[in-house]
C-alpha cells in the first residue's frame, strides 16, 4: 500500500466518523424534541406570513370587557360557536375543552389562552355563557367565552379573522352557519394559522404549531 493510498483511507475513515457523529447528534436532537414536545417546523396549516389580527373589545362570560388588549402578549386560539347550535358546535366545544386539558399538561403551553366567540350574542348572554362553560368543565381563567353586539361580532369574524358566518333559518340544528376552524394568534395579535377543529390531523397540527410559536417567543 502506498503512502498516498493510506492517507486516502485515513481521510475516508475520518469523513465516515464525522458523518456518524453528525447523524448521532441529529438523532439525539430529534429524540429530545420528541420527548420534550418541542416542534421542529411549522405545519402546512400555518400561514406563510403572519396576518394582522383585529383589535376588538367584547364582553366575557363574567360580564366584564375583554378583547385584544387583554390578550396582548399571550398566545391564543380562537373559535366561533353558539350555545343553541346542535350542528358542529358541540364537537368544537368538546375539542376546545380537550385542548384546554392538553395544554395544561404540556410544559410551556399552560399559559395559552382559549377564546370562543358567540355568533348568536342576542341569546348568548354572559349568564348563558357562564352556565355553558361550567357544563363543559372549562376553566374561565384561560378559556373566555365572548358575547356582544351581533353586527360588530359578525363584522369581526368576517373582516378581522377572515372567516364565514351566515344566517341559515331553514336549518333546525344550525340556524347560523359558521366556520369550524380554530385560529392561532400570537402575542403580537397576528394570525398565524387556520385549523379545522373537526379534523384530527389539523388539531395535531395546531398543537405542533403552538410548540413552534412558544419556541419562537423564547
Amino acid at each position: 500500500m502506498t503512502q498516498k493510498t493510506a492517507w486516502r483511507i485515513v481521510l475516508v475513515l475520518i469523513g465516515l466518523t464525522a458523518a456518524g457523529v453528525t447523524a448521532l447528534v441529529a438523532m439525539t436532537a430529534m429524540k429530545r424534541s420528541t420527548e420534550t414536545g418541542e416542534a421542529l417546523s411549522w405545519s402546512k396549516q400555518a400561514f406563510i406570513e403572519p396576518l394582522s389580527g383585529p383589535t376588538f373589545t367584547l364582553t366575557d362570560q363574567t360580564g366584564e370587557p375583554f378583547g385584544s388588549e387583554e390578550l396582548q402578549g399571550k398566545i391564543w386560539v380562537v373559535s366561533f360557536i353558539f350555545t343553541r347550535c346542535a350542528g358542529t358546535c358541540p364537537e368544537i366545544v368538546r375539542e376546545t375543552a380537550a385542548l384546554q386539558k392538553r395544554l395544561a399538561a404540556i410544559d410551556g403551553l399552560a399559559d395559552v389562552r382559549l377564546v370562543s366567540i358567540s355568533v348568536d350574542p342576542e341569546h348568548d348572554t354572559p349568564e348563558v355563557l357562564t352556565a355553558f362553560l361550567e357544563q363543559h368543565g372549562g376553566n374561565g381563567q384561560t378559556w373566555k367565552l365572548l358575547t356582544g353586539q351581533k353586527d360588530a361580532i359578525w363584522q369581526l369574524i368576517e373582516t378581522g379573522f377572515f372567516q364565514s358566518v351566515v344566517e341559515a333559518p331553514d336549518s333546525p340544528t344550525m340556524p347560523i352557519t359558521h366556520t369550524s376552524n380554530f385560529m392561532l394568534v400570537d402575542g403580537e395579535g397576528r394570525l398565524r394559522g387556520n385549523y379545522d377543529a373537526l379534523d384530527e390531523s389539523e388539531r395535531a397540527a395546531l398543537l405542533n404549531d403552538l410548540r413552534v410559536l412558544i419556541n419562537e417567543s423564547r
